[in-house]
């Protein structure tokens, strides 16, 4: 692990951080307590001819396209990204993208840069938090099929990592004696386009309610990102038979009535307790015993 701190004023402090393992770069920004009459933007500047147009999630799963706006200027061409943002160089095939642990606001103001809203006070504007505020951001820069390979992986990293929960004991051996400290749901591994949404004990009835989401966008390169299938009988969770059911897990999905749609199918038939999770879908279903 290589480190570098810059420290720019009193109230501004940058760091960065390159990982051996990890394709991206850490970049941590310290804001505040930031003065009235205060907008602070941080710029990704690169020799990349774009346009001034780039790419952000508006909800944070499917990307869209975003340009300078000329007519409302300055105001008008932020756009939110909840996750990531990125801009491209389609002659070189380079790709630059950004990735949030929270919110913000991006824009492209000049060609082949990239701009995150950082803090915005007005004059005499007491609503807003005046404390130092951490901003963690992570740069990818490669080729344009390797980035698309590898961001939503990332993006699920960032925004979705492991919570961690502590309790009191008395000692070690006691907590051990209690709870099983090597219990798995997961018989093996899941693929790493599949995220664990939701695993959990149903409220009104015996067993549990699972969520799996494939974390690539509709219309990604199929030759790398394939429709995976959630095995639960032979690889996915041990908890039983496996129903699918609608998203809020209510009505089994063979006894909900759809209306007809023109367009292909979705693709969800298939053999039991198995689920074909294609690009950007989120399947549930329900276990019928609890552990």
């Amino acid at each position: 692990m290589r480190r570098v701190t810059q420290r720019i004023n009193d109230w501004i402090t940058n760091q960065i951080t390159v990982y051996d393992d990890k394709p991206a770069v850490e970049v941590t920004l310290t804001v505040g307590p930031c003065a009235d009459q205060t907008e602070l933007v941080t710029r990704f500047a690169t020799d990349f001819a774009t346009g001034r147009h780039f790419w952000g999630d508006e909800y944070g799963m499917e990307s869209y396209e975003h340009e300078y706006n000329e007519l409302w200027g300055l105001e008008g061409s932020f756009y939110p990204m909840v996750a990531n943002a990125f801009m491209r160089d389609a002659a070189s095939d380079r790709q630059l993208t950004l990735f949030a642990a929270h919110s913000h606001g991006a824009a492209s103001l000049a060609d082949g840069a990239l701009e995150l809203m950082l803090a915005r006070r007005g004059n005499g504007d007491f609503s807003q938090d005046t404390s130092r505020t951490v901003h963690k951001l992570w740069l990818l820069f490669d080729d344009v099929v390797s980035s698309e390979r590898v961001r939503p992986l990332i993006r699920t990293e960032v925004n979705h990592n492991t919570t961690k929960v502590f309790g009191e004991t008395d000692s070690p051996a006691a907590w051990l004696e209690r709870y099983d400290g090597t219990f798995t749901a997961l018989r093996r591994s899941l693929p790493a386009e599949l995220h664990l949404v939701t695993l959990r004990q149903r409220d009104y009835e015996p067993g549990a309610v699972l969520r799996v989401h494939n974390v690539y966008e509709a219309g990604t390169d199929a030759s790398f990102v394939p429709s995976r299938y959630f095995d639960q009988r032979y690889g996915g969770v041990a908890g039983g038979n496996c129903t699918e059911r609608v998203l809020t897990g209510t009505i089994a999905a063979d006894k909900c009535v759809r209306k007809a749609w023109s367009g292909n199918s979705s693709g969800r038939t298939g053999d039991a307790g198995v689920l074909r999770v294609h690009p950007m879908e989120i399947r549930t279903c329900t276990l019928d015993q609890w552990w």
